[in-house]
């Protein structure tokens, strides 16, 4: 089973048992957000493998200015909102 699999075992049956389940959402979001660093440092590794320049424009369009995450992974990859952190710690 997955982590994220894991994750929403967890949520659900907390859910059910009327406990708090909000770190079960941030570890899923810890979960999304990690996995998307791995994914970005293989595009980093490809690039640097097939002799392309990784400059500060290559930063900038794989990124910040990729067009290929939808409002939902920006959010996600931009961590914790202050309330999240707040509430957890």
């Amino acid at each position: 089973m997955t982590v994220t699999g894991v994750v929403i075992k967890n949520m659900i049956r907390k859910l059910i048992t009327g406990q708090d389940y909000r770190s079960e959402i941030v570890t899923l979001l810890d979960a999304e957000f990690l996995q998307y660093v791995v994914d970005f440092f293989k595009r980093v590794a490809c690039a640097k493998l097939d002799n392309k320049d990784v400059t500060v424009d290559w930063y900038k369009k794989e990124f910040l200015c990729s067009d290929s995450f939808s409002p939902q992974e920006i959010a996600i990859h931009s961590g914790p909102n202050k309330k999240t952190i707040t509430g957890r710690f």
